[in-house]
């Protein structure tokens, strides 16, 4: 298109300009699926209305660590490596340089751990014990700790899961603690376990003398 300028003297000048007319390009999915740390995540998005082929990229925000942005299919994928809710704007360009964009919210969510044995067993006072805890379902290494109450005085728990040490009184029915082990992606889990330590029972006469 030329388009004419003429002022009040009838002067005038001309400009030559390119008119170009977008399409709305629309992106689909309008949400993404929430992700789990440490699992592999595949989402693709799809771009519409335009001139394809597209470009995709990220227009606003970061995806988690881990995750990346195919700018040609438009896939989101990797193994996404930390608990997070990351939001984001995506955009598509068409062949003809026309653009979409959409925002999205992403969440990596913590994976279902647990810990074992789900009961611990008792303890006698002034004999040495020790009992191993694991957690299962994270990604290893787990630091541990005491999450609510106290252990038996004696007791100690080591940041690899180790419960140990010589008990020097004994409780009744136990103590209830609440044991907490952290993966290495910030994901955590628990466990409430009773324990019991016993005394030192003696029975008198040591022997029976026969009838």
């Amino acid at each position: 298109l030329t388009f004419r300028a003429t002022d009040s003297y009838g002067c005038q000048v001309t400009k030559a300009l390119t008119l170009k007319i977008c399409a709305a390009v629309a992106l689909t999915p309008t949400t993404l699926p929430d992700g789990v740390t440490s699992t592999p995540y595949s989402q693709t998005i799809t771009a519409s209305n335009g001139t394809s082929p597209y470009v995709f990229a990220i227009a606003s925000g970061t995806l988690p660590s881990g995750l990346t942005l195919n700018s040609s299919t438009g896939v989101i994928s990797g193994t996404p490596t930390a608990n997070i809710s990351a939001n984001i704007t995506v955009s598509a360009t068409d062949a003809v340089g026309c653009a979409g964009t959409r925002s999205y919210t992403l969440s990596i969510g913590c994976p279902a751990m647990t810990i074992s044995p789900s009961t611990v067993p008792s303890g006698l006072v002034g004999t040495a014990y020790s009992q191993t805890l694991t957690a299962s379902g994270g990604t290893a290494p787990y630091t541990w700790t005491v999450s609510t109450g106290t252990l038996p005085a004696g007791l100690s728990l080591s940041s690899a899961g180790v419960l140990s040490g010589t008990p020097t009184a004994s409780n009744g029915a136990g103590v209830s603690v609440t044991l907490r082990a952290l993966d290495s992606t910030g994901c955590a889990v628990t466990r409430d376990i009773t324990l019991q330590i016993c005394p030192v029972i003696t029975v008198n006469p040591a022997a029976a003398s026969a009838p």
